[in-house]
């Protein structure tokens, strides 16, 4: 008659058993960290003036409101996210 394993480990040799422990240690710090990143990211924090104005900006865009697009493209000439304004226009 076979013995049922009493652990899943039971399977693997001594000289391995560090490593797995190690290993399982690290899956587990990475999915902490991974689900903590994306609960800081999933926070409902309110838009700045300029984020708005470029959310606005590509919707404009969308809409070929190109007095709108002028008006957000002289907004926003400072802002990072200008030059993906631009291209979009384009």
């Amino acid at each position: 008659m076979i013995k049922p394993l009493k652990h899943p480990t039971q399977c693997v040799p001594r000289l391995f058993k560090p490593f797995i422990r190690i290993i399982g240690g690290g899956v587990l710090f990475i999915s902490l960290l991974i689900t903590s990143t994306f609960s800081v990211l999933a926070q409902n924090k309110p838009l700045t003036a300029s984020q708005q104005d470029f959310l606005n900006a590509y919707q404009a865009i969308l809409q070929g409101d190109r007095k709108a697009i002028a008006h957000y493209k002289r907004e926003l000439k400072d802002y990072p996210l200008y030059p993906y304004v631009l291209y979009h226009d384009y």
